[in-house]
């Protein structure tokens, strides 16, 4: 008898374990906030930008992979290309490329990226504060004006930190 009771618990517990329906509808909770998550995420995964055009065509394969899946919103757009400008001009702050061609190329890339990811913020509604929010790893303030005059002037050398590296009141 004593063995049959305690048995009982560990029989209930199996009992609720499997008592789930197999083919019962799971929901997943997706908001703009993951998604852009989601696409930092997918770009921090990469390698450095060592050579540019390859870091392009890999950001462009994440998207388009994305995309071939029906996965591709816009907050998953936005931060992929949030996350690759930021990369490609912390690289160009540090002159990471020594030939000429591959630091055009970056910048080119750079440049694509700020835009892509300005449009994707734009129709999403997010304003400074939500980005800085959602991608305080990467976000500067007013990186926006600065990163024009950067490409105007081409003097990308020491000018850009990550947000980790600056203090709080530079964020």
């Amino acid at each position: 008898m004593k063995i049959l009771l305690k048995s009982i618990p560990a029989f209930l517990i199996a009992l609720s374990a499997h008592a789930g329906e197999l083919n019962a509808p799971m929901k997943k909770e997706i908001t703009v906030r993951s998604e852009i998550q989601r696409g930092l995420a997918a770009v921090a995964a990469l390698r450095e930008p060592e050579i540019p055009l390859y870091y392009h065509r890999a950001v462009t394969a994440i998207v388009a992979d994305n995309q071939q899946r029906n996965e591709d919103t816009k907050g998953f757009v936005f931060g992929a290309n949030y996350a690759a400008w930021h990369k490609l001009w912390s690289a160009l702050s540090t002159r990471s490329f020594s030939d000429p061609f591959e630091a055009r190329v970056a910048a080119t890339h750079a440049d694509i990226c700020y835009t892509v990811a300005l449009e994707m913020q734009k129709e999403l509604g997010l304003s400074e504060t939500d980005v800085r929010d959602v991608c305080a790893d990467y976000f500067n303030t007013d990186e926006a004006k600065r990163f024009q005059a950067i490409l105007q002037s081409k003097q990308f050398e020491n000018s850009y930190s990550l947000a980790s590296d600056n203090t709080a009141g530079n964020r």
